[in-house]
């Protein structure tokens, strides 16, 4: 009966005992979920992909045809930013050559039918498998709609057109600083490819002064530019054309194109 008595007696110091192990178990599977988590590298998490689209505010950046300007914007976490400046078919500094850009290309005078959003690739891809390096970065995306590499400054020009190219990219890298954020970066690229590349090598001075100005920390932030076939070759081409006006600028000799325009 004794034997009996101390068997039963003994059941909930054997629970508790149980009940014990078993918390000391589910703490230590907490701690390695949690030690998992915090050194699971960062591109194992889902990064956001698509750019939406915003109108630039200043209402004197316009397109060729008088629409606003825009830039996408893509934000993260941390403090990068790339901002890239879009390229297109070039440029048109006349009537004939704006009026056969606009025959041919309406999408490069107008943002009317812009997209709402972008989910674009390369530079600005967020799988952090193909782009290990900037997959993280918020992004500002300009828009080109000026024909003119970005730095017009001529409202109802004699082309029937607005080249107000350099009030948009001011304008909208104003917007990315005092409305998107940037001005906590810590690491900025100012980039661009073909047209948008000549527009960055054109006016990287003043657009890195103007981001230096407005970060919060722009003493120990790291503003930087590249650009990607963003050069303007002298040489004549394989057919070679002048630049009369006649025809679309894309066929006649690129240099004299850009001094034209």
């Amino acid at each position: 009966m004794s034997d009996q008595y101390a068997r039963v007696s003994a059941q909930p110091d054997d629970t508790k005992k149980w009940r014990g192990i078993g918390m000391l178990v589910t703490f230590g599977a907490f701690v390695i979920v949690a030690i998992g988590v915090l050194t699971t590298p960062f591109y194992q998490n889902p990064l956001p992909s698509e750019l939406f689209k915003y109108e630039v505010t200043n209402p004197e950046a316009v397109c060729n045809d008088g629409s606003p300007s825009i830039v996408y914007v893509r934000k993260t976490h941390t403090k990068k930013w790339l901002i890239y400046v879009e390229g297109g078919i070039l440029y048109c500094w006349d009537k004939a050559t704006c009026d056969t850009r606009r025959a041919q290309h309406p999408e490069l005078m107008s943002s009317d039918d812009a997209p709402d959003s972008l989910d674009p690739t390369g530079l600005m891809s967020s799988d952090c498998a193909l782009n290990p390096d900037w997959c993280d970065a918020n992004i500002g995306y300009i828009y080109y709609c000026s024909s003119d590499y970005f730095t017009g400054t001529v409202k109802d020009s004699d082309a029937g057109v607005h080249f107000q190219g350099w009030e948009i990219l001011q304008s909208a890298v104003s917007d990315l600083l005092t409305i998107h954020g940037m001005d906590a970066a810590d690491t900025v690229l100012y980039t661009g490819k073909g047209g948008g590349g000549v527009a960055a090598l054109i006016t990287v001075d003043r657009i890195v002064e103007q981001i230096r100005d407005g970060l919060k920390d722009r003493l120990h932030a790291d503003v930087r530019s590249f650009t990607d076939s963003g050069w303007v070759s002298a040489r004549e081409p394989y057919s070679p054309r002048e630049c009369d006006g006649t025809d679309d600028a894309t066929t006649c000799n690129i240099a004299g194109g850009s001094r034209e325009g």
